[in-house]
């Protein structure tokens, strides 16, 4: 199975930087499941080489499932889509967008109102 790919940068606000996921099937890896999913997700500064770090898992759901909490994460700070294979598209589609780079704004008068239950999101 080829590797499913997606790179987000952010570039708001004087940022320069860019988030990379790599999520393939493990052959040297054997799980309970009688497969193993890597995901490696790579980071920096635009133009440079950049982080790495590699996470495993029993199935594909679940390396799927970790990087869309990470997607949805990077697009929530900023981050829009600058490159994704078609399969990712597919998986991801309601998280990105319908497969665009546009991002939705929040509205700029949206201003958190303190409540009983929302206090501690203010921290």
């Amino acid at each position: 199975m080829k590797a499913m790919k997606i790179r987000l940068e952010n570039t708001q606000n004087g940022h320069s930087k860019w988030w990379e996921a790599v999520v393939r099937e493990d052959p040297s890896s054997v799980s309970v499941t009688g497969e193993a999913w890597v995901v490696e997700s790579f980071w920096g500064k635009i133009g440079l080489a950049g982080d790495k770090t590699l996470n495993r898992f029993y199935t594909k759901t679940n390396a799927v499932h970790y990087v869309e909490g990470r997607v949805k994460d990077k697009l929530r700070k900023g981050y829009v889509v600058a490159t994704a294979t078609d399969d990712i598209k597919t998986i991801l589609r309601s998280v990105i967008k319908n497969n665009t780079s546009e991002v939705a704004a929040p509205p700029a008068t949206a201003v958190p109102q303190p409540t009983m239950t929302g206090l501690w999101d203010l921290f």
